[in-house]
């Protein structure tokens, strides 16, 4: 739901081998017609193009080499997934079915706004109707932090830095997120890239649905809006789910199976649910490395962090593909 995984973006070097020069539809694919478009794009823009390509290629390789270092590292130097041994839980009083409630209060209260919205505003254009479910939302999340934010401090031990929020951790949550971060990205890449296979072997036509709220980005013609959905796409929904996921429902499970781990894989599974089906191995692979984060350093904000910076690049890279 809060997670966003683009579509397969279009390659830009088979985009060009792709493409057919007006008049000419039965030109050979290949080299041919790259050179044409090249030809046509003139020196310039051709440049800046292949640069483009390669920066982005380089990236992604970098990005990969590190994820391999940082896993070896942490696999060598801190024992993987044993590092969870010695941390301890975050005690609390929460009874089993305040973050249920939590859970069904915030899907409940945003479908019947969402309704409400649809009914009121039938025969509006898209755009004021996209806009006008992002302001509600907007507010809904606000609504919801809060109220979990009071849970956690009734309930918690040490209040919200029992929850995991001390401001004076959040320098250090920062650059440890940016870490964890590029470790785990290539493991989300390679759950998209498998289901991409296996639904491709399944049905050709298969293809990885765009998130909702990047198509209603794309719609929306107002500036202002359109800063508010990268806002609410970016920071709002990480908060809100990393605070409900992360911060109660899997403190919950510790506390009654007294491991981590577990807690950790029935909260992601969970999570994974509420998205969209194809976006299932992608997205549990990402929950399970925000609820280790969160077990390892006991701060909610290194998973939030994390949460902010994939959401982050996901948006924007979808926007630059297209």
């Amino acid at each position: 739901m809060g997670l966003v995984i683009p579509a397969k973006a279009p390659n830009p070097e088979t985009a060009i081998e792709d493409y057919r020069l007006p008049g000419t539809d039965n030109a050979p694919k290949g080299r041919h017609i790259e050179m044409d478009i090249l030809n046509l794009m003139g020196p310039p823009a051709a440049g800046s193009l292949l640069a483009a390509v390669l920066a982005v290629d380089l990236l992604i390789a970098t990005v990969c080499v590190l994820c391999v270092v940082f896993l070896t590292v942490w696999v060598v130097v801190y024992a993987g997934p044993l590092a969870l041994g010695g941390c301890p839980a975050r005690r609390n009083r929460l009874p089993v079915y305040a973050p249920l409630l939590c859970l069904a209060a915030w899907q409940i209260l945003a479908s019947l706004v969402m309704g409400a919205i649809r009914y009121v505003m039938e025969g509006f254009p898209p755009g004021a109707l996209e806009s006008a479910n992002y302001i509600a939302n907007t507010v809904i999340n606000l609504l919801m932090i809060g109220a979990i934010l009071f849970v956690a401090w009734r309930f918690f031990a040490g209040r919200l830095k029992g929850f995991g929020l001390d401001l004076r951790t959040v320098a250090g949550d920062f650059a440890a997120a940016i870490v964890n971060f590029i470790a785990v990205l290539p493991l989300v890449w390679l759950g998209v890239v498998i289901v991409d296979f296996v639904g491709k072997l399944v049905d050709p036509a298969f293809e990885i649905g765009v998130n909702e709220g990047l198509d209603a980005l794309k719609q929306t013609p107002y500036p202002a809006m359109k800063v508010l959905m990268l806002t609410y796409l970016a920071v709002g929904v990480p908060v809100l789910e990393e605070f409900l996921f992360r911060g109660l429902i899997q403190s919950t499970a510790r506390s009654y199976l007294n491991s981590p781990w577990p807690a950790i894989l029935i909260t992601s599974f969970v999570f994974a649910l509420m998205h969209p089906v194809s976006h299932w191995p992608a997205i549990f692979v990402l929950s399970v490395a925000m609820g280790y984060s969160y077990e390892r350093s006991g701060s909610l904000f290194r998973p939030v962090f994390i949460h902010i910076f994939f959401n982050a690049t996901t948006v924007c890279a979808t926007l630059l593909s297209n």
